[in-house]
């Protein structure tokens, strides 16, 4: 869904967020007061993750309010600008605000949702390290057997099982917060030419 960042207020508690919504705003109002993910990120592969609620849907606008957090005002800022392409994620460990109790089975994640965000995901990590989405996915479903034989990863979404979507939805989760202040490598090579 396509947005674009109307105004950023910082109330007492809160951090109220309003976005303008380019077509239809009906998949916004399913999720209205629920606790829900939210990705918001531009072409160039900036993107923003921050939990918050949406409190207000109206014909083209919606209002989400999250916690104040300096890193996120910074980078919704920066976006203001541009068009975003925003994604939620409203899994059930939001919905019970972090009881993970509830989201594992046999030590197993089990908040995955859909491919949109696994989707998301793998596309701002890969434009974030200068790769193909299908290498991404190769070097993380790539593994090793108990008796030391390497296997190769898949190359798509659609070849991944469902159990192998939870694992890689958490290590391109972990990867991306790992590079998420590294430069990218068009970012570097201007820096280097600079000085």
């Amino acid at each position: 869904m396509n947005v674009y960042i109307s105004s950023l207020k910082i109330l007492k508690h809160t951090l109220s967020v309003e976005l303008g919504v380019m077509g239809d705003v009906a998949p916004i109002s399913a999720i209205k007061r629920k606790y829900c993910r939210f990705m918001l990120s531009t072409t160039k592969g900036s993107t923003v993750w921050f939990r918050g609620k949406v409190v207000s849907v109206e014909k083209g606008h919606c209002v989400i309010h999250t916690k104040i957090n300096i890193a996120v005002i910074g980078r919704l800022v920066r976006m203001r600008k541009s068009t975003l392409t925003m994604v939620s994620d409203s899994s059930s460990r939001d919905s019970n605000r972090g009881n993970d109790r509830d989201n594992t089975r046999d030590g197993i994640r089990t908040d995955y949702q859909d491919d949109t965000m696994l989707s998301a995901l793998l596309h701002g990590a890969a434009q974030k390290l200068g790769i193909t989405e299908e290498d991404l996915i190769q070097k993380l479903t790539a593994y090793t057997s108990r008796d030391g034989v390497q296997h190769g990863g898949k190359r798509s979404i659609e070849e991944v099982s469902d159990k192998q979507k939870i694992v890689l939805y958490d290590k391109v989760k972990r990867l991306i917060r790992s590079i998420s202040n590294v430069p990218a490598i068009g970012e570097i090579t201007e820096k280097d030419q600079g000085n």
